[in-house]
């Protein structure tokens, strides 16, 4: 009667631990079936990022990146200081690959460069590496390298290189499962939403620091059985020091998948005035007008001395203060040179009088 007891209780356990292998092969082989049939060849994001750490707190970035499997990149960065006004940001840049063609646009100043790209070449910057790359689900752009190259969800997971840490989990009210990329990295993701990342850790390379956090705050559908994190935070941390030197949170304004966006966003658009450069000291002018640029320089500077509304005090006070701190500089600059030129011609008396 005992030894009946002990098998059964063996069988059971048995047919538990068949059970559990059974349910974690079979979520293994539909993360497999998932990202091949919902392969990403092609997206577009528009987000903006915001940064949490105290010396730079609540400072915003409007960012816009897009790519195609043709071989097409396109990036945007701009400043944003306060309502939406990341157009008017005289630092913004766009970045466009199209063709093995590069342009590097400067809107602002309507200047850009030119030069070319070939296949297999790197592409400057760490582009690779940006927050985005981490929650997407596939990268397409194959033709580039990258310094920082960074690995998407689909890759790992189609090629195998990781292994289940752990079946099943918890985050946000969502399933996951926790994989682990060769010791480097754990991933968790959502089993019910496309596999999407709901977080991600990437480790030092002995493994006891953690060098990059991301967690995923809030989900959003892009197409069909396809989500990624609408509202995300991540941290950098030092290799060497631990300490920790980037902090910022991440909303996606905008994130489409396929043909729902043009191709014409890859292509640099020329506006009225724009010049090229060339060489050292050589540039041309490559489209007529540019009138408009006045207004551009004008509202710029406006904004920049804070005198918008002449009627606010504070805004007022503001323009009056820095007016003030020009006037100052500029005279403490003339008796300065006064002073140094009196005290040079005495010494130039005094050295005269002794030769004679």
């Amino acid at each position: 009667m005992i030894l009946y007891i002990l098998q059964m209780r063996y069988n059971h356990m048995c047919y538990v631990w068949i059970s559990c292998m059974l349910i974690a092969n079979a979520t293994e082989v539909d993360m497999k079936l998932h990202f091949s049939r919902h392969l990403v060849n092609r997206w577009y994001v528009e987000y903006e990022s915001i940064s949490l750490l105290h010396e730079d707190l609540h400072k915003r970035y409007r960012h816009t990146h897009a790519v195609d499997s043709a071989g097409y990149l396109y990036i945007m960065e701009a400043g944003v200081e306060e309502g939406d006004n990341w157009r008017e940001d005289p630092f913004s840049q766009e970045y466009f690959v199209y063709n093995e063609t590069t342009h590097h646009v400067w809107t602002f100043n309507r200047a850009l460069s030119k030069s070319t790209t070939r296949t297999n070449e790197v592409i400057p910057g760490k582009f690779h590496n940006t927050s985005i790359v981490h929650i997407m689900p596939s990268m397409p752009l194959k033709q580039y390298t990258s310094a920082d190259a960074h690995r998407p969800i689909a890759d790992i997971i189609l090629n195998g290189n990781y292994s289940v840490e752990k079946k099943e989990d918890i985050i946000l009210g969502e399933k996951c499962i926790l994989i682990n990329v060769e010791d480097k990295e754990y991933i968790w993701l959502a089993i019910n939403k496309g596999y999407c990342v709901l977080k991600r850790i990437e480790r030092s390379s002995d493994a006891n620091k953690a060098l990059f956090v991301l967690e995923t705050k809030q989900l959003r559908s892009i197409a069909k059985e396809i989500w990624v994190p609408n509202v995300f935070t991540y941290k950098r941390y030092d290799e060497h020091t631990n300490e920790l030197y980037e902090e910022r949170q991440v909303r996606i304004l905008k994130c489409e998948t396929g043909d729902a966006f043009p191709e014409s966003v890859f292509t640099p658009k020329i506006l009225p005035g724009t010049i090229q450069y060339i060489a050292e000291n050589k540039y041309v002018h490559v489209s007529g007008g540019g009138i408009d640029m006045l207004d551009n320089v004008s509202k710029y500077a406006s904004n920049f001395t804070g005198y918008i509304n002449a009627g606010n005090y504070f805004t007022y006070t503001a323009f009056i203060r820095v007016l003030i701190a020009l006037t100052l500089g500029v005279c403490a600059g003339m008796l300065l040179r006064n002073f140094v030129k009196s005290r040079f011609l005495s010494k130039h008396r005094k050295h005269s009088g002794q030769s004679e």
